[in-house]
């Protein structure tokens, strides 16, 4: 998993080998969690699906914009501009998934 914050510093963390409970996410993101997931394979069945996590309430409580996750997405998953322009901007940090299974298993 990889924790994307507003001034854009990326840090990647093994779940498995750290594992974090509910209270740990709540504290990444700075409030209640809420899981998206960013259907790219809609657009083209090769791109991956993203999975994040982000603070439920980001928008509302005025959260830096989170400028570089749009390009740390596009680079990890190589999905094309013209499709991740379509995403609504993210607010605060970040956390990304690059499975179904890699949430699965932080969230148990």
């Amino acid at each position: 998993m990889f924790i994307i914050k507003p001034n854009g510093d990326v840090f990647e963390k093994n779940a498995q080998t750290h594992p974090y409970t509910l209270t740990d996410l709540q504290e990444i993101v700075g409030g209640y969690i809420e899981y998206t997931v960013l259907p790219f394979s809609r657009y083209n069945s090769k791109l991956p699906d993203v999975h994040i996590l982000a603070n439920e309430e980001g928008s509302l409580e005025n959260l830096p914009p989170n400028s570089h996750i749009h390009k740390f997405i596009a680079q990890r998953f190589k999905i094309p501009d013209q499709i991740l322009s379509q995403i609504q901007a993210l607010v605060g940090t970040i956390i990304v998934f690059e499975n179904r299974n890699e949430v699965l298993l932080v969230l148990n």
